[in-house]
């Protein structure tokens, strides 16, 4: 049609809402599944749950360390903290990020895990220097919010991790780790 010179137009469709019978989607079913989908298929938010996983390990550990063990804190939260970028890396590998699983063998997957474990100091080092110039810009004190108080260095804290971190992580662990 087009090579005969023939007119082309756009017939718009005008959609109206419905004014008899009864739709055959169900909307809190669709929206239901359309958040399913999502949280199961968006490596983002499988990134943010393994955050939080690796956060609870990182505690957990650190919490047993200086309180069973009597490890020095210092000393207590690095230990920790390697245990969480350990799993972290395991988790990230066969499920945030498993649409591009790590290959090239053993050799190739220990290459990835040391990348992994210095792109994961970069987070330890960006958290801990953000950490230190809050406090010292903004000092460290007690706010409270209503009926809980908590320390300025934890809000510091997530701020950084919210705001700094959980970028630089999943740009980097994308471009860098489990890039295609």
């Amino acid at each position: 049609a087009y090579n005969q010179k023939a007119i082309i137009k756009e017939i718009p469709i005008n959609f109206v809402d419905r004014t008899e019978g009864e739709s055959k989607i169900n909307s809190v079913r669709y929206i239901t599944q359309i958040l399913f989908y999502v949280f199961t298929h968006s490596s983002f938010i499988k990134f943010i749950i393994t955050g939080f996983f690796g956060f609870g390990i990182d505690f957990g550990f650190a919490y047993l360390f200086i309180n069973l063990f009597h490890i020095a804190k210092t000393t207590a939260n690095m230990m920790s903290a390697e245990i969480a970028i350990i799993t972290n890396f395991f988790v990230n590998n066969f499920w945030s990020f498993k649409d591009k699983k790590i290959g090239g063998g053993l050799f190739g997957y220990v290459k990835k895990f040391v990348l992994f474990n210095v792109v994961s100091s970069g987070s330890i080092i960006i958290q801990g220097g953000g950490l230190f110039l809050m406090l010292q810009l903004f000092g460290d004190k007690i706010i409270s919010l209503g009926m809980i108080s908590i320390s300025s260095w934890i809000v510091y804290k997530i701020a950084i991790i919210t705001f700094i971190i959980i970028p630089y992580s999943y740009v980097l662990y994308n471009k860098v780790i489990w890039k295609k």
